[in-house]
């Protein structure tokens, strides 16, 4: 069983640096506290000495000055100079130093000064000040031992600490972190495929610990026992599903490829062709690799280009999601190719645009049958009006013939009834 990593990016290598650096804190903060609580404490003897100088030791040097007692003041003095600590001794009168002891210092020194006076007539007489000079050498360097005693101890308990902390993070979740990291490790992924257990599942040992309920990494590794499982009964699901889908996009492929109709996929904001069927290819005369790096702008005929323009605009505003329209495309030997053109959007409606389907049929032979058939058209239209118009100008004569018919016919009557009137005088 492996206890931890050896790669110095393991959260074990982290671990030991933190806890030597908290450590490390952690013992200069301590023996910084031990070192001012005994400096404090050092500074209270101090202090409580000065008390007892004060009352103990400040009449019998006013009385000396005042009896001017120079031998009784100098034993006074010597008497405060041989406690602990005390470096200097000055009377000072009238701002004059009248009598001192000991040897002056300016470094390392704590100073007090305390007022000399005798009752008089139940006035206070001032006689000067007595001032104290207490040397901290000795407070330093009984401190800058106690440092390496302080330090070391400190160091001791919090090595303990860290060590007990080190090992207890490394038994109860190092250790089965990488458990789990092994496990996932012996998994062997197929392809697309997450890792599938062979059929054991992950558990993790609490021994010597007995663990009455699951904690957080007992909780991971049931999810991700649970996700196996789920995973394992959903694989089936999952391949038909992908078996499905290759299905579809065979069958997709081969209507693209196999269709009577040109299919390409075109990028909506340049235009350019991103996928093209053979149909669509041969219907303007380029191969496949030349109609991708061309747009559809290139090969649309100017007069219905703005239109074409217009209805894309609109279809990536979103006012519209299809459109169709009779345009024009110049074939590679530069002739005109009439399509019927079919546009759908293939962004969704809260997406921005980016490809569009367009299908495109040839509808060249129907347009020239219908410029064939209105040219006949027309000409038949001339022929039957010149037609018309012969047949117009024939009824005119006839007309004219037939009514000169009609009066030589009632003039023909006349004559006869004439004849028959000469006729019946005659007989008379």
């Amino acid at each position: 069983m492996i206890l931890f990593s050896n790669s110095k990016n393991s959260i074990t290598w982290k671990l030991i640096f933190s806890i030597f650096v908290f450590s490390s804190l952690a013992t200069l903060l301590a023996t910084a506290l031990h070192l001012y609580s005994d400096y404090s404490a050092e500074l209270n003897v101090i202090e409580k000495r000065l008390l007892q100088i004060e009352d103990s030791h400040l009449q019998k040097i006013s009385h000396s000055l005042q009896v001017s007692d120079a031998d009784w003041l100098k034993a006074q003095l010597n008497e405060i100079l041989q406690l602990p600590d005390i470096q200097y001794l000055e009377i000072i009168s009238q701002e004059k130093s009248i009598r001192s002891a000991g040897m002056p210092k300016i470094e390392n020194t704590l100073s007090r000064e305390f007022p000399l006076s005798f009752s008089f007539n139940g006035q206070n007489v001032d006689l000067g000040k007595l001032r104290i000079v207490v040397s901290l050498e000795n407070l330093y360097q009984r401190l800058f031992k106690r440092v390496f005693v302080i330090m070391g101890t400190e160091a001791l308990k919090m090595s303990l600490v860290s060590i007990f902390i080190f090992f207890i993070v490394q038994w109860l979740i190092i250790r089965r972190l990488i458990r789990i990291t092994d496990y996932i490790n012996r998994r062997k992924p197929t392809g697309l495929i997450p890792f599938i257990d062979s059929g054991q599942s992950l558990t993790l040992s609490h021994q010597p610990f007995v663990v009455s309920s699951p904690d957080e990494l007992d909780q991971v590794v049931i999810v991700i026992n649970d996700w196996q499982e789920k995973f394992k009964q959903n694989l089936d699901a999952f391949f038909k599903v992908e078996k499905t889908l290759r299905q579809s996009e065979k069958r997709f492929r081969a209507i693209f490829e196999q269709a009577s109709v040109g299919v390409a996929l075109i990028e909506s904001q340049t235009g350019n062709f991103v996928q093209i069927n053979q149909k669509y290819c041969d219907i303007v005369g380029y191969t496949l690799d030349e109609m991708v790096t061309i747009a559809f702008m290139q090969i649309t005929h100017p007069d219905d280009l703005l239109l074409d323009l217009e209805n894309m605009e609109r279809l990536k505003a979103g006012e519209i999601r299809e459109f169709s329209m009779e345009k024009r495309y110049f074939h590679k030997n530069g002739s005109i190719v009439w399509v019927q053109l079919n546009v759908s959007a293939m962004w969704a409606v809260d997406q921005a645009p980016d490809y569009h389907i367009a299908i495109v049929e040839d509808i060249t032979r129907r347009k020239q049958a219908e410029a064939a058939l209105k040219q006949y058209r027309e000409q038949l239209e001339i022929m039957v009006e010149e037609r018309t118009k012969e047949l117009e100008e024939k009824n005119a004569k006839l007309t004219k013939m037939n009514e000169l018919f009609v009066g030589r016919e009632f003039r023909i009557k006349e004559l006869r009834e004439q004849i028959k009137i000469l006729e019946q005088i005659q007989k008379q």
